[in-house]
C-alpha cells in the first residue's frame, strides 16, 4: 500500500514526496492536501484551456468573451491561492512551490481588484470586509511570500505594478517594496488596520531588537487569527476543509528586518522553513540588527509616537 501511495504522489508531487513531512500535522491531513494540490491543478488548466478558447471566439457560453475571461482568471488565482498554502502544508521545500508561486502571480496580476470582489462575494453570497479587502490581503501575502522564495526582485515588480494600479498606499506592504528595491513612501498608515495595525509597535521599535522579537511573536501568537475574524479564521480552524493558515506577512517582516524568531519555529502557523530559506535575495533595508541613529530614532519617534 505504501508504495502504491508512494507512485500517486510521485505522479503530482514530485519524485521526493513521500518522504515530506507535513507541517502542521495536528491540523492538516495528508489525503485531504493531497487531493487539493491534484483538483486545484486540473481546474487550473481546464480554466486555461477556456481562457485559451474565449480570446479565439471559440466559446459557446452565452456570457460576452471579456467577461468569462476575467471570471476565468479571478478563478484561477484563487485555485493558485489554495494550491500554495496546501502545498506548503504538505511539506513540498520552497524550491518546489516556487514555480506555482510564479504561476500565482502572473493570474493575480492578470485580475483586477474588482474581478476578485464580485468573485469573492458570488462565493461567500453576502457583502463583506473579507470581500472588499480581498485584493489588497492577496497582494500583502503574495509580496511577502515573494520576499521569502524569490531570488531577485522581478517577480515583486509585477506586485509592485498592480499595487500602483489599484492605488493601494500601506505601511506594511510599502516597506515590503522598500526591501525588495522599489521605490514606496513610508506611509504610516495601514490598508487595514485589523489585523495589521497591530504590526504598528513592532514598524515602531526596529531600533530595538528585543521589542522587535516581542511584537512579532504577540502577533502571530495572540494578534493574528482573532484580528481575521472577519474572515472566520477561527471557524475555519475548526473545518474539515483546513489546509493550512500560514502568516507569510510575518514571516517576511522575520526576513527582511533579521528579527529573532527561533520562539515561533513550532507554531501552526508561521512558515518558519520560509522564514529561513536561503532564496539569495539582497534586501535594500535597514535591519532590527543595524540600529537606527540619534537623528533617525528622533524622527521616528515624532512622526509615530513613542510606544
Amino acid at each position: 500500500m505504501r508504495d502504491l501511495h508512494s507512485h500517486l504522489s510521485r505522479g503530482f508531487l514530485g519524485e521526493n514526496s513521500d518522504v515530506t513531512k507535513i507541517r502542521d500535522p495536528g491540523l492538516s491531513r495528508r489525503e485531504y492536501l493531497e487531493h487539493l494540490v491534484r483538483f486545484n491543478r486540473q481546474r487550473i488548466s481546464e480554466n486555461n484551456a477556456s481562457i485559451a478558447s474565449a480570446e479565439k471566439g471559440e466559446s459557446s457560453s452565452d456570457v460576452r468573451p471579456e467577461i468569462k475571461i476575467r471570471a476565468l482568471r479571478a478563478d484561477n488565482y484563487c485555485l493558485y491561492k489554495i494550491l500554495l498554502n496546501s502545498e506548503y502544508s504538505l511539506g513540498l521545500s520552497c524550491a518546489e512551490i516556487f514555480n506555482d508561486y510564479c504561476d500565482a502571480v502572473n493570474a493575480f496580476r492578470a485580475t483586477r481588484f474588482s474581478d476578485l470582489e464580485i468573485y469573492a462575494q458570488k462565493s461567500e453570497k453576502h457583502q463583506s470586509s473579507t470581500v472588499l479587502y480581498f485584493g489588497y490581503f492577496s497582494l500583502l501575502r503574495l509580496t511577502a511570500m515573494g520576499l521569502l522564495l524569490a531570488k531577485d526582485n522581478a517577480v515583486i515588480e509585477k506586485l509592485y505594478d498592480v499595487a500602483h494600479r489599484e492605488r493601494v498606499d500601506d505601511r506594511l506592504l510599502n516597506l515590503f517594496f522598500r526591501a525588495a528595491g522599489f521605490n514606496a513612501s513610508d506611509s504610516v498608515g495601514f490598508w487595514d488596520k485589523d489585523p495589521y495595525g497591530y504590526f504598528a509597535p513592532l514598524l515602531d521599535n526596529l531600533y530595538d531588537a528585543y521589542r522587535a522579537m516581542d511584537a512579532l511573536e504577540e502577533f502571530v501568537v495572540d494578534k493574528w487569527i482573532p484580528g481575521h475574524e472577519a474572515h472566520e479564521f477561527s471557524t475555519y480552524l475548526m473545518s474539515r476543509y483546513y489546509h493550512g493558515l500560514w502568516c507569510y506577512e510575518a514571516a517576511a517582516l522575520a526576513k527582511v528586518l533579521k528579527i529573532e524568531d527561533n520562539g515561533l519555529k513550532n507554531n501552526p502557523h508561521y512558515p518558519y522553513d520560509m522564514a529561513h530559506y536561503d532564496n539569495g535575495m539582497q534586501y535594500h533595508i535597514r535591519t532590527v540588527r543595524d540600529g537606527l541613529s540619534l537623528r533617525e530614532r528622533a524622527r521616528l519617534m515624532l512622526k509615530v509616537g513613542h510606544r
